[in-house]
């Protein structure tokens, strides 16, 4: 065999070699990238349908929870009219619920909504509800207790007066037509996907008629990992077929989601591109092979010049000296055509590398921008959802808070006038005027918590206007003059220029309100005492402090800046995540509605109000500033 035949052989063989070893191993490595991209995928999917199942069930337990701290619930008053309206009003408001119950301590359904249905019926001998006798928060099982396809989900809210269990509220969630707990589920789970909610001892919950057993039906690993409270993803083939698997706990009553699909679906498109690219690496073989057959023919003959081109590259010296430039450049011989094709490879490599580096750079640029954008989208998302949430819980609340107020409002009509009438012909000796004025004051405070219940219920409609900001507070401090003299409260004042004119574009009657809200709060908070959130053992004495109340304006950027701050005994960690809650109070005889009202106004005009770390309260609200042009 001729030198040309020897050489020709051996290039083909190791260029053909070269591309399909490379080739292969790309395309595997690209296989299995792909593969693992496609759980963590599957799992991420998992992971935040269970975030928003988990959502969704917190928000139920959140609508019994607040029912269970209304006043008028109390099973056992002997009164069922006050729980049968609320319980009414709740249901009928209610998104979630099928039926709400209400038992009493021993088990036995006092009410029921819709009426009629489990009315008198006993729950004494389930294991729930000697549960909810001894739970101290909200929490869920699968109904009916026991059952092997349950058909709907419960939520149990234990109900303690003056720290003794007095009963339970009961809320089951259908499973059959449920249009709240598992749209998010099927919209992740797609038409060829199944999805199942597992409790802890690895048992369906729903969708209603899933299959009890699990692990014979290939759902064993899920089974496993949720055991656990693991989240995960696997590809697993077994007797049941050939699927991937996904799975993340829910957070809440112990319970799991996990989905499955079929692999050859999920893996179509990976299998299309790796046949494709077996094809392509076929062809590029082929043709590197011919490539090395046809430049062999030409390499073989200058094969000596080559290899002292060769040799001077090796060395750090240029391939073509200047003479053979001058001499080599002008031959038609195949000298002449290897050594411009020698040249122009060089002039190729070094503008392919520039290519690429700048290819680099603008897919590096390209990545990074898609990055941000698909955080500020999730951002936005998140945010959207939270604001969701919080709309529907003020609705359901706000039309509870007015129908309660009218309720109120003409009850204490009526209370007020019958009074008047009872005590009119009465000779007005000190013990009458005494217990009249008791009775009257009552009144007038009972109407005060009416009137608040009633503005929480109103959407604030604003009427923006220019409004001096120190004017306001003035205002305010004029309103509680009374409480401030007679508390021996000292206010002290930072305005903003020395109180010259301080304009914010505000509804300036509704801003008075929340201004005198913080500072009715900061008073009492001074000469009051609240409410004691410390267990027993942790109960200390009140300490005096000075009473001083500092009110302060400062201008930050294209807003007013308002600080309320007072000597008080400041707030109580547990109580600080609350705060801004409706019906949450530290207060023996507040409504918990000061603050919560004050928030939604102050965030209507696109402002907010937080409360900042220090001694005492301290209360920062920051509302559109008038800036001159």
């Amino acid at each position: 065999m001729s030198i040309r035949a020897q050489f020709v052989l051996v290039l083909s063989l190791i260029l053909s070699g070269g591309v399909g070893t490379t080739g292969t191993l790309l395309i595997l490595r690209h296989a299995r990238h792909d593969r693992t991209l496609l759980a963590e995928k599957q799992m991420l999917l998992v992971e935040h349908a269970a975030f928003a199942l988990q959502g969704n069930l917190a928000v139920a337990a959140r609508e019994l929870s607040r029912l269970a701290k209304l006043p008028e619930l109390d099973p056992g008053d002997n009164d069922p009219l006050p729980e049968r309206q609320l319980l009414y009003s709740a249901h009928e408001n209610s998104v979630f619920f099928r039926e709400v119950r209400i038992l009493d301590e021993n088990g036995r359904v006092t009410l029921t909504q819709p009426a009629g249905e489990g009315m008198g019926a006993s729950f004494a001998d389930r294991r729930w509800f000697a549960e909810a006798k001894v739970a101290r928060s909200p929490f869920f099982y699968a109904a009916p207790e026991g059952a092997p396809v349950p058909d709907a989900v419960a939520v149990v809210v234990p109900l303690r007066h003056e720290g003794r269990f007095s009963g339970a509220i009961q809320g089951l969630l259908a499973l059959a037509d449920d249009k709240v707990l598992t749209p998010e589920l099927r919209h992740t789970a797609g038409p060829r996907g199944e999805f199942i909610v597992v409790d802890h001892e690895g048992h369906a919950v729903f969708p209603p008629g899933a299959t009890p057993t699990l692990v014979s039906d290939g759902w064993g690993y899920v089974v496993g990992e949720l055991a656990g409270s693991r989240a995960g993803s696997r590809h697993v083939t077994d007797a049941s077929g050939d699927f991937m698997y996904a799975c993340a706990p829910v957070g809440i009553g112990g319970w799991g989601v996990a989905m499955r699909w079929p692999w050859a679906a999920l893996n179509a498109d990976t299998r299309e591109q790796v046949w494709t690219t077996a094809a392509i690496l076929v062809v590029g073989t082929l043709v590197v092979a011919l490539l090395g057959i046809l430049f062999s023919a030409y390499l073989t003959r200058p094969l000596e010049r080559l290899g002292g081109f060769a040799t001077r590259i090796a060395q750090g010296h240029p391939g073509v000296t200047e003479e053979e430039r001058a001499t080599l450049g002008a031959r038609k011989d195949e000298i002449g055509a290897l050594w411009r094709a020698f040249a122009q490879m060089e002039k190729d490599l070094g503008a392919r590398d520039q290519r690429i580096r700048e290819d680099l750079e603008t897919i590096t640029r390209l990545n990074a921008g898609l990055e941000e954008r698909v955080r500020e989208r999730t951002r936005e998302l998140e945010a959207a959802q939270v604001k969701l949430v919080d709309a529907e819980r003020f609705a359901a609340m706000g039309k509870t808070a007015a129908a309660i107020a009218h309720e109120m409002r003409n009850a204490l009509n009526g209370l007020g006038m019958c009074v008047d009438l009872v005590l009119a012909d009465t000779p007005a000796v000190s013990g009458t005027m005494r217990v009249r004025a008791q009775i009257h004051q009552e009144i007038a405070r009972l109407r005060d918590v009416t009137e608040s219940l009633l503005t929480f219920s109103r959407t604030p409609r604003l009427e923006l206007a220019p409004t001096d900001v120190h004017e306001l507070i003035a205002r305010a401090l004029d309103v509680l003059s009374e409480p401030i003299t007679e508390g021996g409260v000292h206010v002290e004042l930072a305005l903003y220029e020395g109180g010259a004119p301080f304009l914010a574009r505000v509804d300036g009657h509704k801003v008075q309100g929340a201004l005198i809200n913080l500072v009715k709060n900061a008073v009492e908070a001074m000469t009051t005492r609240p409410l004691d959130l410390k267990s027993e053992g942790d109960a200390q004495p009140a300490i005096l402090h000075e009473r001083r109340l500092r009110i302060a304006t400062a201008a930050d950027g294209e807003w007013v800046r308002i600080t309320i701050a007072d000597s008080g005994p400041g707030i109580e960690p547990r109580a600080r995540a609350q705060l801004f809650e409706p019906f949450f109070t530290t207060k023996v005889t507040g409504t918990g509605l000061g603050l919560a009202t004050a928030r939604r106004v102050v965030e209507a005009h696109g402002g907010t109000i937080v409360v900042e770390e220090g001694a005492g309260a301290i209360f920062v609200l920051r509302v559109p500033r008038v800036v001159d042009a």
